[in-house]
């Protein structure tokens, strides 16, 4: 399949689709159809599915999953937005299962209601204009992280911070890493912050709750954990991914712009 050169397939980029995109990217970079439905791309499954395929042809998402069909985004995503480039890294099978979990939690939040900020400088204004000092937030070489977590306000007024159970490590060490990265945010804003563990299974779920009451975690925090942090259990997307479709993900981004015939 030829694809036109990047500058020409921007320009076919319209608002809504790059609305799409950049969303999918601060989620994770993959969906599901069903997931992309959801997400407002189109009114009904029909259509969503022929603009993911348009999308596909354009070089923008790349089918990794035939069945159920699960898109991810490609290098022209991330060079379309001006973004990091993780999300479109070849991902074991555990990491993709996590990440179209991330999605339906995102779906699934937004029902309570609960309001997403998904940049990344606004993440770390939303808890600077709540009086909070940066130096209270999670760090990565000596700066504020927040790339991986999600930030959301309730419907309470609270702000929530959430992150997504993964099948490997275990949830103990899952949790006292979760811990230790906000204990110093929990002392600072204490009933102003709620911190949230999404699973997709019922068991760990109430692994999570029962991990609270640990000794070992209850001593790296003064406040208390019951309250500060909630598991949450999301629906499951599709079944266990058992393998990625085989594929080598071209690159067209070499290209003449319009004004250089």
């Amino acid at each position: 399949m030829t694809i036109a050169p990047f500058c020409k397939r921007v320009a076919m980029v319209d608002q809504r689709s790059l609305e799409f995109l950049r969303t999918l990217v601060a989620l994770g970079g993959y969906c599901t159809a069903a997931q992309a439905k959801q997400l407002s791309i189109a009114n009904s499954g029909t259509a969503a599915r022929a603009r993911l395929r348009a999308w596909e042809r354009s070089g923008f998402l790349r089918k990794v999953i035939a069945h159920p069909p699960v898109y991810r985004v490609t290098k022209s995503t991330t060079r379309l937005l001006d973004r990091d480039s993780r999300a479109r890294r070849t991902h074991a099978l555990a990491t993709v299962q996590t990440r179209l979990l991330a999605v339906n939690f995102y779906l699934e939040a937004r029902q309570w209601p609960a309001e997403f900020i998904l940049d990344h400088e606004q993440k770390m204004a939303t808890f600077r204009d709540a009086g909070c000092p940066l130096d209270a937030l999670p760090e990565r070489g000596g700066k504020p992280y927040l790339w991986e977590d999600f930030v959301l306000w309730l419907a309470d007024g609270r702000i929530g911070v959430a992150t997504v159970d993964q099948p490997y490590p275990s949830a103990f060490s899952q949790l006292h890493l979760f811990i230790r990265r906000f204990h110093s945010l929990l002392q600072y804003m204490q009933n102003e912050l709620q911190l949230l563990i999404a699973t997709g299974s019922e068991h760990r779920n109430r692994l999570y709750a029962r991990l609270l009451r640990h000794p070992v975690l209850r001593k790296i925090s003064q406040v208390k954990l019951e309250t500060a942090i909630k598991p949450y259990r999301v629906r499951t997307p599709i079944p266990t991914i058992t393998r990625l479709t085989s594929w080598i993900e071209e690159e067209f981004e070499c290209c003449v712009c319009s004004h250089h015939p």
